[in-house]
Parts: structure tokens; C-alpha cells; sequence
């Protein structure tokens, strides 16, 4: 269809095509005249403001919502080997995110006299005010903490995996850092290439965490949202508040204190794939980004969120 043929059938119609809007009504003009043919009032003038609306409609109206995995975890009389297996398996999860980060860790058992410098991967077991003891599945050592080093070390916790550097002084050692699986300042975010919105509260389909008895993840047209409702939490008798999350991302798990209901499935726990949003109902509401994640706490208010620039805006 050309351009003739164009301003013909709007006019046919009663309307008349501006000059601004015929570049983008010429690319695709069948579907602007089945669009246009929809409203229920038709404009006089077709406008490059009215056709841009359309094109942005037509887009959100693209917007695809698919649960891609929920987190159910299996309530049963547990065994001794059941608490050694959870410890193990998320010991690997997590120092297999260590290593993609480069972090070239030595095992306990290999560490010996001669050894100097290093970097080892470990879970806290015991913490003082000034030393832990860390463990793998080869063995433990005990690091002592100095100077900013002690005040460094209360952000850790017992259970927690981590990457600790070390420097033998004398016969003990002294941690010189240590980290969590923390997001890594370079993480690509992840958007769409095209404008489009979603509002988001608790009556919201999919995205409401009131709809749901245990996490879910919901992809929006590729971006993942996590949903963690705070019931889910009560259940396993866990305090939740929308503050934990951020210590959620840190850690890179979602029990940040470990539970007897948890302990069967540690493998659905570590965020191995980090999500884009994470989306609660746990007081007190907030909106905040950390590291490339949206982090939405939403019990009484509404946002709208726009998908391509990653906007958060309270309505």
C-alpha cells in the first residue's frame, strides 16, 4: 500500500493522517487501520501522539507472563545425613559462584606449613568477637581477626559460605578479606528494548505475592521476578522482613537462618540465577535497587515500573 493509498482509506474513514505520523503508519499501515477501526471514538486527525500511544498499547499488550519455577519445599522426618547433605550441597552451590567471580580457592586439607597467602571458601561454624572457624568438606581451620578486620567480620554469620583471604602469622591465621557471593558490580541489567509498563500491587495477577503460599519466578518477557510471599516464611517459623532481601543477595540464599523444613532441598535455596526484581509483601513497603535488582516491598501502594528504562514509580 502507498502513500496514495493510505491517506485514501483514513479519509474513507473520516480521518486525516498528519505528516508526522504517516513515516510510521507507512510500515505497517494494515495494522494501524485495524487499530484505529477499535475505538470506540475516532480521532479527526491521525497524530503522531495518537500513533505512538498505539504502538505502545500494542507492545504491553506483548508483554508475556510465565511462571518459570516454584520453590516447594518438602516437609519430612529428617536424618542425620539429611543435615550434612544440606551443608554440602550448598557449600558447592555457592563456591561454584565463588569461582565464576575468578576467586581461585585452596582447599583446607591442602593448606600446611609452608603455606603463606591464601584464599579458601569455607562456611562459618563458630564465630567469636575476634576469630572463626571454617570448614569444608576436607577439613577446618581457625582465622583470628584484627584491627577494621573484627568490625568487618559481624556482617557475617554461622552457616554462611564465604570466600576469606588469608596470611599465616606465626602459627596462626589472620583474614586480611572476606566476602560474600555477593552480586558483582558488573552484572549486565537486563531490560527491554522496547518502552513498555507494569503496574504492580496486591491484586496484581501474577506479580502479587499474595497469590502464592512459596516463592515463585515469574518471567516478564525474559526479566525474572522473584515472588516471595511473607507467608511462606511464617510457615517455616523464619522472621522475614523486606530488609532481609538485600541480605538474601548477598548471600546468595534465601533462609538466612537455617530451618529444619529447609533442609531437604538446599539446592532451590541459592540464587544461582540472580532475579531482576524481587517482589514481597513483608513490611515495611519500600522500593529499592541493590546491585541491578529492584527490590519492591508492596503491601498497600502501587508502582508502575517501566520494563525498558527500569523505572520504579509510586502511584
Amino acid at each position: 500500500m502507498d502513500d496514495k493509498e493510505i491517506v485514501k482509506t483514513f479519509l474513507d474513514m473520516g480521518i486525516q493522517i498528519t505528516n508526522e505520523a504517516m513515516p510510521i503508519v507507512r510500515n505497517d499501515p494494515e495494522f494501524f487501520i485495524q487499530e484505529i477501526k477499535k475505538l470506540k471514538i475516532r480521532p479527526f486527525f491521525l497524530t503522531k501522539d495518537i500513533v505512538d500511544e498505539i504502538v505502545k498499547k500494542h507492545k504491553k499488550d506483548e508483554i508475556k507472563f510465565q511462571i518459570t519455577k516454584e520453590i516447594i519445599l518438602n516437609k519430612r522426618a529428617l536424618r542425620v545425613e539429611d543435615y550434612t547433605n544440606y551443608y554440602l550441597k550448598k557449600y558447592e552451590k555457592i563456591k561454584d559462584i565463588f569461582i565464576s567471580f575468578g576467586i581461585s580457592a585452596m582447599s583446607i586439607n591442602k593448606i600446611n606449613d609452608n603455606t603463606k597467602n591464601f584464599f579458601t571458601i569455607g562456611a562459618i561454624r563458630e564465630k567469636t568477637s575476634s576469630s572463626m572457624t571454617i570448614e569444608d568438606p576436607t577439613g577446618e581451620i581457625q582465622v583470628n581477626f584484627e584491627g577494621i578486620m573484627k568490625q568487618k567480620m559481624q556482617e557475617f554469620d554461622i552457616d554462611d559460605v564465604v570466600a576469606i583471604y588469608c596470611e599465616r602469622v606465626k602459627d596462626n591465621f589472620v583474614a586480611k578479606k572476606i566476602l560474600h557471593p555477593d552480586i558483582p558490580l558488573n552484572r549486565e541489567v537486563k531490560k527491554l528494548n522496547y518502552d513498555a509498563s507494569i503496574k504492580i500491587n496486591s491484586e496484581e495477577e501474577f506479580l502479587s505475592p499474595k497469590k502464592y503460599q512459596n516463592p515463585v519466578y515469574v518471567s516478564v518477557s525474559g526479566i525474572i521476578f522473584l515472588i516471595l510471599p511473607k507467608v511462606f516464611f511464617e510457615g517455616l517459623k523464619v522472621e522475614f522482613n523486606s530488609d532481609d532481601t538485600i541480605k538474601m543477595l548477598k548471600k546468595r540464599f534465601l533462609i538466612l537462618k537455617t530451618s529444619d523444613a529447609a533442609i531437604a532441598n538446599p539446592e532451590d535455596l541459592v540464587l544461582t540465577d540472580l532475579p531482576d526484581f524481587i517482589i514481597t509483601d513483608a513490611e515495611p513497603e519500600m522500593a529499592k535497587n541493590y546491585k541491578g535488582t529492584t527490590i519492591l516491598s508492596i503491601v498497600k501502594k502501587t508502582y508502575e515500573v517501566n520494563l525498558h528504562t527500569r523505572e520504579v514509580k509510586e502511584l
